[in-house]
């Protein structure tokens, strides 16, 4: 089925010619980076999304748009963290997510996936048929694909005093721990877009001071990661950028007020001419 969902258009990973530069990642990009602004950039981050859906995203989309030549991938201090693992083979997150990608899984991400979690993958494959035929006679029947895999999300809240509160009683006391599967699907992302010679960059968007002081046990990890493992990729971090305090939604996540300040400085500046800042 997902042969014939891909090559008959039911599915499309095809971007219009003009955005040469892709963004993948989770909640962090997806709410940093407005594409609107950025004209030449397509935002394709989603929420809660671990490097494994990434990646099942970046393969088709590289090889369906040859314009693409830079590929910006969301790392952030704690996107190799253990609690990560859950983004992957929790009940959850394979119940809402395995429905829309099961057909673009090849053996190996098939078999990572049943060994971590059999049940939930099996008891997701009737939903993902069922997603498959609902997208199939709606092509047939308005020649509308299946092309929704993220994009900008436009925060309008502000929640950063109740985020304070839960993140002294929650976030600081997390142990420092590293996920396999992040780690294993990150570099497949990179071995991916090099074998394709497009440009990787990794970015760490803006978070709140108060998080970041709080994440400083990932720092040397997040470094020592991107040197050893994914050589000759640009490491960004816009961890510390200058964001007001109403330019929050929480600890974790700009709303559109930073997001605009965000996307028009990299408007201005340009993703390849942007430097990381190591402290």
């Amino acid at each position: 089925m997902g042969i014939y969902l891909l090559e008959s258009g039911v599915v499309t990973f095809d971007l219009p010619s003009n955005k040469t530069i892709l963004v993948v990642g989770n909640s962090f990009t997806e709410c940093s980076i407005n594409d609107n602004i950025l004209t030449n950039v397509s935002n394709m981050s989603q929420s809660g999304e671990g490097y494994f859906y990434s990646y099942l995203k970046v393969k088709q989309i590289l090889k369906r748009n040859p314009q693409i030549d830079t590929l910006v991938i969301g790392y952030s201090y704690e996107c190799l963290s253990k609690s990560r693992e859950a983004w992957f083979g929790s009940t959850n997150f394979i119940r809402s997510k395995v429905p829309s990608y099961f057909f673009l899984f090849d053996s190996d991400d098939l078999w990572s996936m049943f060994t971590t979690n059999p049940y939930d993958l099996l008891y997701s494959v009737p939903r993902s048929i069922h997603i498959g035929l609902v997208a199939t006679i709606k092509y047939a029947l308005s020649n509308q694909s299946m092309s929704s895999w993220g994009g900008y999300l436009f925060i309008e809240e502000e929640e950063l005093e109740q985020a304070r509160a839960l993140y002294i009683a929650d976030k600081k006391n997390d142990p420092v721990e590293f996920s396999p599967i992040q780690k294993k699907y990150l570099v497949k992302i990179f071995n991916l877009a090099s074998s394709y010679d497009v440009k990787v960059i990794l970015l760490a968007t803006p978070i709140h001071p108060i998080l970041e002081s709080g994440l400083a046990k990932y720092k040397d990890h997040y470094y020592s990661f991107a040197e050893q493992q994914l050589h000759g990729a640009v490491l960004i971090n816009h961890s510390s950028f200058d964001i007001p305090e109403s330019g929050y939604y929480d600890l974790e996540h700009i709303n559109h007020k930073g997001a605009t300040l965000y996307s028009e400085y990299i408007k201005q500046y340009g993703f390849a001419s942007l430097l990381h800042d190591k402290e």
